[in-house]
């Protein structure tokens, strides 16, 4: 209880100062500050697709993970096989198949993990600036640092909702299960 009393009583404190900082900071004759670009919260629904069979994804060695940006359902089945990854086939395709792409898109998210019982891709801070969504995938899975230590590449797809104005392109930051990040970047075709 005590630590619940502190706490309030802090966030009293920096509501009074923040609310003096900003009554003191002086105006400019009324000019308007540059525009941020806002970011805004976009809501997402995330498929696991477990863990790829064969080869592993190509991409580099040092790399995080890879990101593919899907803007219509031809474009997933021309590139990805979920019949290549050991989850659940009929709930990805389903997932593949429910999505509306007049209105959302579908991001393919891969990174790494050693081999383990349980693997996956967690998404987290996705916004979107005018032109760009930026998130967050995360690889996770059970304790890296027991058992097997040949790696797995976990993958998830991220379906997006974007309404009529879709972004230029998609950018996750990707880490892996030794904390490394990647940044990647991909663009989202025109005519998307």
């Amino acid at each position: 209880m005590h630590r619940r009393h502190l706490l309030a009583a802090a966030g009293i404190g920096l509501s009074i100062t923040g609310g003096c900082l900003q009554s003191s900071l002086p105006t400019t004759g009324g000019e308007n500050p540059p525009p941020v670009a806002a970011e805004t919260t976009v809501q997402y629904d995330i498929q696991q697709l477990g863990v790829r069979h064969g080869s592993s994804p190509q991409f580099d060695g040092a790399a995080a993970g890879q990101l593919d940006v899907f803007d219509s359902s031809a474009a997933v089945h021309r590139t990805l096989s979920v019949a290549d990854y050991d989850g659940e086939t009929p709930a990805s395709r389903a997932f593949v198949d429910e999505t509306n792409f007049d209105a959302e898109l579908l991001v393919h998210v891969t990174s790494v993990w050693p081999k383990r019982d349980f693997l996956g891709i967690r998404v987290r801070e996705l916004d979107r600036t005018s032109d760009t969504l930026i998130g967050t995938a995360t690889a996770i899975g059970d304790d890296p640092t027991e058992g097997n230590d040949a790696l797995a590449f976990p993958a998830a797809l991220v379906r997006v909702s974007v309404g009529e104005d879709t972004p230029e392109s998609v950018e996750f930051t990707i880490v892996d299960y030794r904390e490394n990040e990647t940044t990647v970047e991909e663009p989202i075709s025109a005519d998307a």
